[in-house]
């Protein structure tokens, strides 16, 4: 399991989920992604935090830029 957050716009909030639970969830899929919740942060309502199904390795080749390990 792999927790993961990041900050977005709150305006673009919904455009960020319909991405990442269609296209992003096959994406993640290919790299061994075994599913995801999201969960919107009761205090920024643009940060969501994404807990992850996901191995070490298939977190790290998901991405064209190389992703450090979560700490």
């Amino acid at each position: 399991m792999i927790l993961a957050t990041t900050t977005i716009d709150v305006g673009t909030y919904d455009h960020w989920w319909s991405v990442f639970s269609t296209k992003g969830t096959e994406k993640r899929k290919q790299h061994g992604s075994k599913g995801a919740t999201v969960f919107r942060d009761p205090n920024e309502s643009g940060r969501p935090w994404v807990l992850f199904d996901w191995d070490l390795e298939g977190w790290q080749t998901s991405s064209p830029t190389p992703r450090s390990p979560p700490s």
